[in-house]
């Protein structure tokens, strides 16, 4: 019965199309939906931080997961505001070699701000080491 199951599982699985990391969102419902899941998951972590401010807990791991919640919302916004700048920069501004983009260019401070906001990574990657530590050190506690 198990390699009738094992079977049934490996053949749906090498039917399956592939999901890509990235895709592309089809104009304008796509880019709104995406801007509105951002807006959303921001009002989300401003709200939980302000229960967590809001209650006693002081114990070790709060203050990190504190940290981790403003990291959150602080790439909530700037992604929000790198999507939406994206519409006001021209595509003579992307230099293109082989059908991709290699290279930017940035002639004034909004085109510098919109270079500054694809590296998400800066505020994403520590946010999820402080949750990392919060998580630790709540599990120590157990």
């Amino acid at each position: 019965m198990i390699t009738v199951v094992l079977a049934t599982m490996g053949l749906l699985l090498a039917w399956v199309n592939p999901a890509f990391a990235v895709q592309a969102h089809g104009d304008p419902e796509g880019i709104f939906s995406h801007q509105l899941g951002h807006l959303l998951f921001a009002i989300g972590m401003v709200y939980m931080l302000f229960r967590v401010h809001r209650s006693t807990l002081q114990t070790p791991g709060w203050r990190e997961f504190r940290i981790f919640l403003w990291l959150i919302i602080l790439w909530n916004v700037q992604t929000f505001i790198g999507h939406w700048l994206l519409k006001y920069v021209t595509p003579d501004h992307f230099v293109l070699t082989n059908g991709h983009i290699v290279a930017f260019r940035a002639d004034n401070p909004l085109d510098w701000y919109l270079y500054f906001c694809r590296f998400d990574h800066l505020l994403l990657v520590p946010a999820f080491f402080f949750l990392f530590r919060a998580l630790n050190r709540w599990r120590a506690q157990a």
